[in-house]
């Protein structure tokens, strides 16, 4: 509710997607979402992967990349993983943790699971157009080793808001909303 109310008095914009990907030999790359930040504005990303399975080698080659539009054909016309995250604008790390712990205090069912989170600032407030930006996840050690079956289907749920970074007090009421909405 704070966020509706900031947002329709503030002028900001929020996406959320939920979905999964699996990643392979074929496949090392995924694009979990595309999003537009207001001129002027920044955004905010927040990031929640999922697996059932713990997807081993995940710290060193499993890998958030944020890509704007001036590159983005570029991205798409290349071929390999490897040459495509050189045009990224941003990487992010992943790092899973196992949140079986977590289950069994709350006396859920026990599932063995491990979850991601990965938070980061995206755009340029003194961009005066809209950006453009493209979320994908990539692992682009799968290229050379084919591991494909230690390589787990992941949930994902993204939360995308952008706002302007205008007065102090606007700025502070819409990072209180932002934490609000990624709870």
């Amino acid at each position: 509710l704070l966020l509706v109310s900031l947002c329709s008095f503030y002028s900001c914009h929020a996406k959320r997607t939920t979905e999964s990907f699996k990643l392979d030999g074929a496949k090392t790359e995924a694009t979990l979402t595309k999003f537009a930040i207001s001129p002027n504005a920044e955004g905010k990303i927040t990031l929640k992967l999922t697996s059932d399975k713990e997807y081993m080698g995940a710290s060193e080659n499993l890998k958030v990349y944020l890509y704007n539009d001036d590159v983005w054909d570029k991205v798409k016309k290349t071929p390999l993983c490897t040459e495509k995250i050189a045009f990224a604008s941003k990487k992010l790390d992943v790092q899973f943790t196992n949140i079986n712990e977590r289950i069994k205090q709350k006396n859920a069912i026990r599932k063995n699971k491990w979850r991601a989170t990965i938070t980061s600032a995206v755009g340029d407030v003194r961009a005066e157009r809209p950006q453009y930006w493209y979320v994908t996840v990539a692992d682009c050690s799968l290229e050379v080793y084919f591991h494909d079956n230690r390589i787990p289907e992941i949930d994902y749920d993204i939360k995308i808001m952008d706002f302007r970074k205008g007065d102090t007090v606007t700025y502070r009421m819409m990072k209180l909303a932002w934490l609000a909405y990624i709870s």
